[in-house]
């Protein structure tokens, strides 16, 4: 299963993002005077843009709008628009009304109009952590009052947080199998065999080239080539010649490793 990230770009896409974006924590903060989000969500304050568009005769929305993604092996994929409510202020379910939930969830929908950007078929109702399991019993038991063919889900600020992450806080995920990489060069060390190496850093050397443009997976390229380079100068005396000027004529091919000389 794909990690979930916030995903700013599809959020600022939409054409209601002119008019109406903001962060989700200030969209929080002004309604609760506190913030509970990453503040670098972005997102459709969908309150402030009913008020500009609807002529006096304002209807209910869902409190934003952010975008997220699947990520994966560094890309994100999947990107659509997700509707948030914040329930933070609830101390029971008792003022809750399915009704309610329904106008809600169906007029934003409206608004952010499908054709534009596909939209999550879950809708987030935050609430506070205390009450969040009674919310959920709550949420089950109005599943079949539940017409705004949205999926209704229940989250505390602390899971909405853990769900929808920023891509920069993910580690990055290489591209190549570094793993095996360094498992093949020490069983050729091990084996002495120094032709073999001497290929092996070729290829590696060329996917280096291959992969620049990534740094990250550049930068674990030029590692393992170093970390290698390293242990072949501690089995110098025991190459032949023809091996030695091999792997001369590597390190001045490939100036970027900054080779000494074996």
């Amino acid at each position: 299963m794909a990690i979930q990230i916030f995903d700013n770009e599809c959020v600022e896409s939409h054409p209601i993002y002119e008019k109406a974006g903001a962060l989700l924590s200030d969209v929080c903060k002004r309604d609760y005077k506190d913030n509970f989000f990453d503040e670098r969500i972005e997102c459709l304050d969908m309150d402030t843009y009913e008020v500009m568009i609807c002529g006096g005769q304002k209807q209910a929305t869902m409190d934003a709008v952010i975008g997220i993604a699947d990520y994966e092996n560094n890309h994100k994929t999947n990107c659509k628009l997700l509707m948030v409510e914040l329930r933070l202020g609830y101390k029971s379910t008792q003022g809750l009304e399915a009704a309610s939930l329904n106008r809600k969830v169906s007029h934003t929908l409206e608004l952010l109009n499908p054709a534009v950007c596909l939209v999550s078929d879950k809708a987030i109702f935050v609430f506070d952590g205390l009450l969040c399991q009674q919310a959920i019993h709550w949420m089950f038991s109005k599943r079949y009052s539940n017409v705004s063919k949205k999926e209704w889900v229940v989250m505390s600020p602390t899971m909405f947080c853990k769900a929808y992450l920023a891509p920069e806080d993910l580690p990055y995920q290489p591209i190549l199998d570094f793993v095996k990489g360094t498992a093949d060069f020490a069983k050729m060390l091990e084996n002495k065999s120094w032709q073999q190496i001497y290929k092996s850093l070729q290829w590696w050397g060329k996917a280096y080239y291959k992969y620049c443009y990534i740094a990250e997976e550049a930068t674990l390229i030029a590692s393992l080539i170093s970390e290698v380079w390293e242990d072949l100068k501690s089995h110098k005396h025991e190459m032949t010649d023809d091996d030695l000027l091999s792997f001369s004529i590597y390190a001045e091919d490939y100036p970027d490793f900054n080779l000494d000389e074996l």
